[in-house]
């Protein structure tokens, strides 16, 4: 059944630490403190065939238990032990790298709450259906994070960024 998991999924788009905090492995490496990090990922990852398992079995979501136990356990890694584990190893507070995630785990949760919200109006039955959900949901999340979360320098860098058109 598509409808249980399918407004979990929208869960585990997990921005806010995938891509944000993977300098920070490279930060243990450079600081030669990969043993307790090393553990820490041992241990998780026999979490992560423990919670698949238990996934699969009581929660009836068959194969979305893999994608569903894999965001748990990624963002636990990243999201709790990474970015306290690289403060205390740079001898920073254990909650330096929290205040800056603020806004995506902000925007993870409204992204999972429209996600939910489509599930709840009727799951879409088409590719064009999900396309069309997924681009509003992309688009109004876009538009906040540029209004709302981004700082004018941000926002210049980013217009500068782009490529300009071709005046003919």
């Amino acid at each position: 059944m598509i409808g249980s998991p399918f407004g979990f999924v929208s869960v585990i788009t997990h921005r806010f630490d995938l891509y944000n905090l993977a300098p920070l492995a490279c930060v243990l490496t450079a600081y030669n403190s990969v043993r307790v990090h090393g553990l820490i990922t041992l241990g998780l990852g026999i979490a992560y065939v423990i919670l698949v398992i238990a996934l699969a079995l009581w929660s009836g979501w068959g194969i979305a238990s893999v994608a569903a136990a894999g965001a748990i356990v990624w963002t636990m890694r990243n999201a709790v032990f990474l970015s306290s584990y690289a403060a205390f190893v740079m001898g920073l507070r254990w909650s330096a790298f929290y205040w800056p995630l603020r806004f995506g785990m902000l925007s993870t949760l409204c992204i999972s709450l429209a996600g939910k919200l489509v599930t709840r109006f009727g799951l879409p039955k088409s590719w064009l259906e999900i396309l069309v959900c997924g681009a509003t949901i992309i688009i109004s999340n876009a538009s906040i994070a540029y209004g709302a979360i981004l700082n004018r320098a941000v926002r210049d860098l980013l217009w500068r960024l782009l490529p300009r058109r071709a005046h003919a």
